[in-house]
């Protein structure tokens, strides 16, 4: 009988340690499931940032940035050749010529005095 005892206290502490890995396993099982669900709702979200990153990316290589680029040039070619950046209104090129179309009429009258003068 003293056998038997011993082989019920085992057999209950082997049915215990069964009992604790079952509900250890059945914990882990559920964290598992729990974080694999954490994982695909992030997935989405970076899908959905990727999705949205791409498409601002296409809109930006979509834009037309040539006009700025076409004005940026062109004053660039007016320095280089000389030409005036103020057209017109009265202000020196940078050849040192004064642009002065409003009073070029006054000049050429004293321009023809002079020539007069000197005949």
């Amino acid at each position: 009988e003293r056998w038997k005892v011993k082989f019920d206290e085992q057999d209950e502490e082997m049915h215990v340690q069964v009992a604790a890995r079952k509900t250890m396993t059945m914990q882990m099982s559920e964290l598992l499931n729990e974080k694999e669900d954490e994982i695909d709702i992030l997935k989405r979200k970076m899908m959905r940032q990727a999705s949205m990153l791409s498409q601002a990316s296409l809109q930006l290589q979509n834009t037309d940035h040539s006009p700025v680029i076409q004005r940026k040039n062109s004053s660039l070619s007016q320095q280089e050749s000389g030409l005036s950046v103020y057209e017109d209104d009265g202000h020196e090129t940078q050849s040192g010529v004064r642009n002065s179309v409003h009073n070029d009429e006054p000049s050429r009258q004293s321009d023809s005095k002079e020539i007069s003068e000197n005949t």
